[in-house]
């Protein structure tokens, strides 16, 4: 019994590994931030505040408050810049830490999708397909197969009937698992279909390859040495 195999596409799933890590480098920039740039910038916000209430009070001059300040920021190695408000800080922060949340969960998510997919198949014998999830169908209960989007983002959807008779769907996608083998599945799928259990686009096997390049040039070639 010949058995055909369609591997999921590896450079189609490496993009969710690539969202995972941009995801997880997105945690790690809001956690920085979160306990370590925003605190102390917090800190110097605070400072600030400070000699401002000192100020304020008739303790310091505006000339001493600025003197203070220099000499603070040059004791700590802080920017003489002046701070945004303590208040405006803590919202900074309460984003950062929202930035790790987001990234942490669409980093997991995104991981666990490649990782889920790392390992998909869908395969195909003489008597139905079966797929790594679970799935199955047989031949003889395929309703029909909807084309629409297999020529353009290679999905059709196969609707068949189960053993208990019960009416599902299964996606054909040759985008995501090995082209070649797809369509082999394909062409086994449709086999003993009428053409009107095929709809939206013709069968695999009533499709004609165009002649390539180089094969065109030999048969024109050939065609003038008959002609001479």
């Amino acid at each position: 019994m010949t058995t055909i195999r369609a591997e999921v596409d590896k450079k189609f799933i490496r993009r969710f590994l690539f969202v995972a890590i941009g995801c997880f480098f997105l945690m790690l920039w809001g956690l920085y931030d979160a306990v370590v740039t925003m605190p102390r910038e917090k800190a110097r916000a605070l400072a600030y505040e400070e000699l401002t209430v000192q100020q304020e009070a008739g303790g310091l001059t505006e000339a001493e408050r600025a003197e203070k300040w220099d000499a603070l920021t040059e004791e700590k190695g802080w920017s003489s810049t002046l701070p945004d408000s303590s208040e405006h800080v803590d919202g900074d922060i309460y984003f950062q830490w929202f930035l790790f949340g987001l990234g942490l969960v669409l980093g997991v998510f995104f991981l666990l999708k490649y990782l889920k997919l790392l390992s998909s198949w869908i395969e195909a014998d003489e008597s139905g397909v079966q797929t790594s999830w679970g799935e199955s169908l047989k031949f003889e209960g395929i309703q029909s197969i909807k084309k629409h989007k297999w020529n353009k983002k290679g999905i059709a959807k196969v609707e068949y009937s189960d053993e208990a008779g019960v009416s599902k769907t299964m996606v054909f996608d040759d985008f995501k698992y090995q082209r070649e083998d797809m369509g082999t599945i394909m062409k086994m799928a449709e086999e003993n279909l009428s053409d009107d259990q095929i709809i939206g686009d013709v069968r695999e096997t009533s499709k004609v390859k165009p002649p390539s390049s180089s094969s065109s040039a030999i048969e024109q070639a050939s065609e003038e040495e008959s002609e001479a």
